[in-house]
């Protein structure tokens, strides 16, 4: 973009847009957020050089983070974040987009295989396929019921807007990311800086600290009750998918920084509870496979090793638990989201049976 004698190129607003795929009416919300302040020419026209265009990049990855432009407003008053750190996140954004689409690809494969072979789809194999469809839908659906959403009448839109807002947000879940925002970002942000590993025990401390609030504040109650709602039900699909870069959509699940999203994740993969329950599923995948009884010896053992691990690690109610991460956690990595879904939804059956409680 620069010349060789040091000056540099200058876009006008109408240039910026067209080059860029923003539209000149984004540029203008920008500025009005206090994102984004062009220098002006002498005719009185916004000019948008690097520092402009490395801005506008940096929004943009902050918002396919979730991140809103308060929010956006909020992180660059602080600082921009390294150039290096955006593109690397916007790198492991594309890979995961890649990995999503070659997993996808691999599994229509593999059906289509089977059927020119004469073998019949199983549940999970289909499952799988209409999970892959929902994924790559939901931005749209959610954009389609947005619109029918903002069609009503402004009370009844104001309405739904206020109902929706007490459902998604309530006092409990805010007071839990604010906590989170004021003792575990800080924390894990210091020591990751300092080049902690996310399985050391400092890190470790943390991660059990954030468990405890997520008791405390009784997040996974609260997600259970908004997944039953309209736009719960959109988002479902990725929510099982653990977050691996600062951009991925459901960051906020983790952490309120975008920076530290992977960081977060993988020290709570690699948390003690994390695997104990790993090794839990692994266990009872097998029973299930079998056809384990409600009734039977071996599912007794299977409630009393699910208590004793939630005792152990502070995981709140066994059956609320067993409900959230049937939703929400993310399965092993030899694990499908489907088979996952299944195996958490037989243990809470476990749990709500009278004769095993």
């Amino acid at each position: 973009m620069g010349d060789s004698d040091g000056s540099e190129e200058k876009l006008t607003a109408a240039a910026c847009a067209a080059r860029t795929g923003l539209t000149i009416r984004a540029l203008r919300v920008y500025e009005r957020s206090g994102l984004l302040k062009p220098p002006r020419a002498r005719s009185g026209w916004r000019q948008y050089g690097r520092r402009e265009l490395t801005r506008l990049n940096t929004i943009g990855v902050l918002k396919t983070a979730g991140l809103t432009l308060a929010q956006i407003r909020a992180v660059l008053h602080r600082s921009d974040p390294p150039l290096q750190q955006i593109l690397q996140a916007q790198i492991e954004n594309w890979n995961r987009k890649k990995e999503d689409a070659d997993r996808g690809q691999r599994t229509a494969e593999a059906a289509l295989q089977k059927l020119r072979t004469n073998h019949a789809l199983d549940i999970d194999v289909l499952c799988e396929l209409i999970r892959g469809n929902q994924v790559s839908s939901t931005v749209g659906e959610i954009g389609a019921f947005m619109k029918r959403i903002m069609a009503l009448p402004p009370k009844e839109r104001a309405a739904w807007a206020t109902r929706h807002n007490e459902e998604i947000n309530p006092q409990s879940a805010q007071d839990f990311q604010e906590a989170v925002r004021t003792r575990i970002d800080p924390a894990l942000e210091t020591l990751m800086d300092a080049g902690a590993k996310p399985s050391s025990r400092k890190v470790q401390e943390v991660i059990a600290v954030y468990l405890d609030l997520m008791c405390e504040y009784r997040v996974r109650e609260t997600a259970i009750e908004w997944l039953k709602g309209t736009l719960g039900r959109h988002v479902l699909p990725r929510l099982k998918q653990r977050p691996t870069q600062a951009s991925d959509v459901m960051s906020s699940q983790w952490t309120s920084n975008p920076f530290l999203v992977g960081f977060f994740a993988e020290a709570e993969r690699q948390s003690a509870q994390c695997k104990a329950l790993d090794k839990l599923l692994l266990e009872v995948k097998d029973s299930v496979q079998a056809g384990i009884e409600l009734h039977s010896p071996q599912a007794v053992r299977v409630v009393a090793k699910f208590h004793a691990t939630c005792r152990r690690y502070g995981l709140g109610d066994p059956l609320i638990y067993a409900r959230w991460a049937a939703l929400v956690r993310p399965p092993p990595p030899d694990m499908t989201a489907g088979q996952d879904r299944r195996i958490w939804g037989f243990i809470a059956d476990l749990m709500a049976a009278p004769h095993t409680g």
